[in-house]
């Protein structure tokens, strides 16, 4: 009888440390496994959003400034090249004019 008794307390225990360790185990493995997948799946979107937010700046800012310093380097050679092709236009104009006699007392 005392046999008995010790043989289940044996066995109670066996089982109560069994049942202990598989549920450390198990918390253990769950919180790795969750851990795990959210810092994936975390860092898998914010990698996307940043390569996302960063094509879209980078093509804005270049976009802006493309279109700022291309605006801007063709206004300034057009009137450039306009304001030398007016006067060189003019100058051979009146060069002719006076040679020709249209322009009287010029140049």
């Amino acid at each position: 009888m005392l046999m008995i008794r010790l043989n289940e307390k044996a066995v109670a225990s066996s089982s109560r440390m069994a049942g202990w360790l598989a549920g450390r185990m198990d918390g253990w493995l769950d919180g790795w496994m969750d851990g795990w997948m959210d810092g994936w799946t975390d860092g898998r979107m914010h990698g996307r959003m940043e390569r996302w937010m960063e094509g879209w700046m980078d093509g804005w800012m270049d976009g802006w400034m493309d279109g700022w310093t291309d605006g801007r380097m063709d206004g300034w050679t057009d009137a450039r090249t306009n304001g030398e092709m007016d006067g060189g236009m003019e100058g051979w104009l009146a060069a002719g004019w006076v040679a020709n006699g249209v322009l009287v007392g010029a140049v």
